[in-house]
C-alpha cells in the first residue's frame, strides 16, 4: 500500500534460515562456519583405503576382466544400440581401473585406463581402426598388472606408452 503518491509501497520480507545438514554430516555445527572431521575419522579412512589397496591387484583383475570379456562381446556385436550398451560398460570398468590403481599406487595402470576411458568416451568405437587403439590399451593394461608395475619408470613402461601412442596416431 502507498503512503502517499511519493512514498514507494512497503513489502514485508521474511527470512528463513536454513538448517545446512552438510555441513552437519561433515561434522560442522551451526555455530561453526566450517565443517570439521574428526582425527579418529580421518584415521578411519586413511585404514580402510589401505586395507583395499591390499586388495588392489586382485579388484583390478576382477575390473580388467569385465573390461576384457566386454571388449570380446563388442568386437561380435553390430547392433548400434547394443554396442552404446557395451561401451558405456567398458567406460565404467576403465574409469574404475584408473580410480582404484591410481589411488593404491599403480600410476600406470591408472594412465592407461584413464587414457581408455576418455578414449571410448570421445568416440563411437564403430570404425574397425579404432579397435586397435582399444586393443592396445588393454594390452598395456593387462601387461601393466601382470608384471605388478607400480610407477611409470622403467623401459617396458617406456616401450607401452610409445606402443599405444603409436596405434592412436596411426590409426586415429
Amino acid at each position: 500500500m502507498k503512503n502517499s503518491d511519493n512514498e514507494p509501497e512497503k513489502t514485508e520480507v521474511e527470512v528463513f534460515e536454513r538448517v545446512n545438514r552438510l555441513k552437519i554430516k561433515s561434522g560442522g555445527s551451526e555455530d561453526s562456519p566450517d565443517g570439521v572431521i574428526s582425527a579418529e575419522a580421518i584415521e578411519e579412512a586413511d585404514q580402510s583405503i589401505t586395507e583395499m589397496c591390499t586388495d588392489c591387484p586382485d579388484l583390478v583383475n576382477k575390473s580388467l576382466q569385465n573390461l576384457t570379456s566386454t571388449w570380446a562381446e563388442m568386437k561380435e556385436n553390430t547392433s548400434p544400440e547394443k554396442r552404446k550398451e557395451l561401451a558405456q560398460k567398458m567406460f565404467t570398468d576403465a574409469h574404475e581401473i584408473k580410480d582404484l590403481s591410481g589411488m593404491c599406487g599403480y600410476t600406470l595402470i591408472s594412465e592407461f585406463a584413464e587414457s581408455l576411458r576418455d578414449y571410448i568416451l570421445e568416440t563411437t568405437l564403430t570404425v574397425d581402426a579404432q579397435r586397435i587403439i582399444v586393443q592396445a590399451h588393454i594390452d598395456a593394461i593387462q601387461i601393466v598388472h601382470r608384471e605388478d608395475i607400480r610407477d611409470d619408470g622403467g623401459p617396458l613402461a617406456q616401450e607401452l606408452k610409445l606402443a599405444v601412442q603409436k596405434a592412436i596416431k596411426q590409426h586415429k
